[in-house]
């Protein structure tokens, strides 16, 4: 048996494939208990049954992306601690939009932000407020799949058997055809 540059052993594998399990489980029971989220305040709210401690959690998983857990200490390193004021502006933006804002979309008994644009603006506005979050959102997540590829690419962790697979030998770029591209 050779060895490889490849750290994680058996146990390693078998634990991120217990967690990924367990995760897909508690997803199917919670989608398909109670006949399943029929309506779209069943799915975008639970009928209005959450706890906030899962809320806040839910929010700050979604905040912490690829993109702050290596462009942080980046920004700090390149442009010194003025970061902090970034962070501290949270700490003031967040409790002002959970008074003056979340209590207006409960009080309308509304779903989304872009069902009140409709009800202030109008449904074209609505249409283009939507249009232009799913544009936003189509950068944002190439940035956020390119992101962890460079941090893997700077390990050089990954693993010869992903090469093998069609999909991913056609979208990862091999290092001597781009050493080829790039010094011919």
């Amino acid at each position: 048996m050779t060895t490889t540059d490849n750290p994680l052993g058996w146990l390693d594998y078998t634990l991120m494939s217990i967690m990924l399990l367990i995760a897909a489980g508690m997803g199917l029971y919670h989608g398909l208990a109670h006949g399943g989220q029929k309506t779209t305040k069943r799915f975008f709210l639970a009928d209005r049954n959450v706890y906030g401690l899962a809320i806040a959690m839910t929010l700050l998983a979604s905040f912490i992306s690829p993109v702050t857990l290596l462009g942080t200490p980046a920004e700090i390193y390149t442009y010194g601690g003025q970061y902090f004021m970034f962070t501290l502006m949270q700490f003031l933006l967040f409790p002002s939009i959970a008074i003056i804002f979340v209590p207006v979309f409960h009080g309308l008994d509304i779903t989304t932000a872009y069902e009140y644009l409709q009800l202030r603006y109008g449904l074209p506005l609505r249409i283009v407020g939507a249009c232009i979050f799913i544009l936003q959102t189509c950068f944002y997540m190439a940035i956020v799949t390119f992101t962890p590829a460079l941090a893997i690419e700077a390990g050089e962790l990954l693993m010869e058997g992903l090469y093998s697979v069609p999909a991913i030998s056609a979208t990862v770029p091999n290092k001597e055809k781009q050493d080829k591209i790039l010094h011919p």
